[in-house]
Parts: C-alpha cells; structure tokens; sequence
C-alpha cells in the first residue's frame, strides 16, 4: 500500500474536474467562480477511496478525512494539540503504521497560511511519528505557490514534499520531492 500511494494521488488529482476545482457563487456582479477547499478536498477523497486497496483481512493503510486526534496521548504532548490536517495515511492507534499527513490549500494562499500548514507538517513528521508530510497546492497559479512554500522549507526538513494541480483532470505534479532520495523514478514511496 505504501508504494502504491503517490500513484493513487496522482489518479485521483486527474479525475477532479471543473466542477469541485473552482465552484461558481453569486455575486453581486453575476456569477463567480472561487476555490473552494473543502469541495476540492472532499472530492479528491472520493477519488482517492475509489482507487483504495479494500481488503477487510489484510491491516492495510485507511484514508482519513479531518481526522480528529483527540484523546490521542500521543497527539496530547504535541505542539499541534487540536490540529486536523486535510488527510491522513495510517493505522489508527498504531504510530509505527504512520504514513502521510496532508494539508491541502488553494493557490490563492497567503505567505502566513502555507507557513502554518508547513509547520503543522514538520510537526506531525517530527513528532508524531508520520513518515513523510505532503503540502498540495492547487488552482490556476498552483505552481507560483509551490516555488514559494518550497523556499520557505528549511534545509532541515527532508521528509516534507510539495506539489501543485493547476488545471482539471490532469495529474498534480511533485514540485519538491523528499531531500533523502526516498522516492523512485516513476513517484513511488520507498518507505516500507
């Protein structure tokens, strides 16, 4: 399952379509259309479950949406108490089957908000125990804000990657990869 995530992803970010990228509301103007990141999120969800290995005998990796940690001891010592990332890889209950955590956000970001997300990535990675974190942008200038949150990394930080999905149904692509060559040529995770 883990070497089978980035590929689940990338399917997934190429199936969402006009309709959950941006969302059309009114204006006063007439119709606008806005990002909306829970519409995306949502349906990237779906499109990532439908591609899920589902085998009830087998302890396999569960996708989770706004997982809610509290209660968690772990979580309760951490510098992030009460932090809900976008997504969640793991075994819940099991910190060693901690996989990704992801936080996901629109290209219209300020500077403030992807320091935070990053920083709630380290820490989920630093202290929780998660493999590696994965900060996805997306919209029309996705990319811009790949190259800005990937400059503000620190060099320390190796198990964090950006990527970005600028147009409907096609793949996101990976701006930043992992910093310690855990990754394969075709987007795989090495992680066992």
């Amino acid at each position: 399952m883990r070497k089978e995530f980035f590929d689940i992803l990338k399917e997934a970010t190429k199936k969402i379509d006009a309709n959950y990228f941006k969302t059309e509301i009114m204006h006063i103007n007439g119709k606008k259309a806005v990002y909306r990141e829970r519409v995306y999120c949502y349906e990237l969800y779906h499109q990532m479950r439908k591609a899920w290995p589902d085998d009830p005998g087998d302890p396999t990796l569960i996708l989770h949406g706004d997982y809610d940690k509290s209660g968690s001891q772990l979580f309760s010592g951490s510098t992030v108490k009460g932090a809900k990332p976008d997504f969640l890889v793991h075994i819940p209950a099991n910190e060693e089957s901690n996989l990704v955590a992801i936080e996901v956000k629109s290209s219209n970001v300020r500077r403030k908000d992807i320091k935070k997300d990053l920083d709630k990535l380290s820490v989920f990675v630093n202290e929780l125990k998660y493999k590696f974190g994965l900060f996805l942008i997306y919209g029309d200038k996705a990319k811009i804000k790949a190259e800005l949150a990937s400059s503000m990394l620190p060099s320390s930080q190796k198990h964090l990657e950006i990527w970005f999905h600028e147009k409907p149904m096609v793949c996101a692509e990976v701006f930043k990869e992992f910093a310690d060559g855990n990754r394969t040529a075709d987007g795989q995770c090495l992680i066992a």
